[in-house]
């Protein structure tokens, strides 16, 4: 009952609100945890960590992304990194009521274009990918998109995205015999 709900939620609508605002992915289902779910937001670059559910161990993992100092929060993206600083800034406004003042969201108007600019790029060319098993994309492309994706997320602090995109090349190289 300690977990973060919408404030304006009916009384008897709390414990729905309250599981939808902190579940987690679970494969084919959803759960809390609570630890995780007290952990706070930072957009793409300034997250800290990443969480998986592995089905066959049925355990629910956080991941560094980079190295955490002692005390220091960990901070996970609430949404998907790839969104556009003022999407982003829109929905958690509306969905969880605070204005992210993460270093992602604080960057310079020019500095924030750029990085816009680079997610958009991404965007983009992750919709290339979703075409790789009609046959309209070869190994060799698909592997180039990734690449290029890659080195974006490098320049975004994207890590997150690194081991999508590395079972992604996989997947596809091996459909392809390459």
């Amino acid at each position: 009952m300690s977990l973060w709900y919408e404030p304006e939620t009916p009384t008897p609508d709390v414990l729905r609100a309250i599981f939808m605002a902190n579940s987690y992915s679970t494969h084919d289902s959803m759960a809390v945890f609570p630890n995780a779910a007290r952990m706070n937001h930072a957009c793409a670059g300034a997250s800290n960590v990443a969480y998986s559910w592995r089905q066959r161990e049925g355990r629910f993992y956080l991941h560094a992304l980079r190295d955490v100092r002692e005390g220091e929060e960990l901070l996970s993206a609430y949404l998907d990194p790839k969104m556009p600083r003022s999407e982003r800034r829109k929905i958690l406004k509306e969905k969880y009521q605070f204005d992210c003042q993460c270093a992602s969201c604080t960057l310079p108007a020019d500095l924030s274009l750029k990085c816009d600019g680079r997610l958009s790029s991404i965007n983009g060319l992750f919709e290339q990918l979703m075409g790789w098993n009609t046959n309209s994309l070869s190994g060799k492309q698909v592997i180039e998109i990734v690449n290029k994706i890659w080195a974006l997320a490098e320049e975004e602090n994207l890590s997150s995205q690194f081991g999508e995109l590395a079972g992604l090349g996989a997947m596809v190289a091996a459909a392809h015999s390459e």
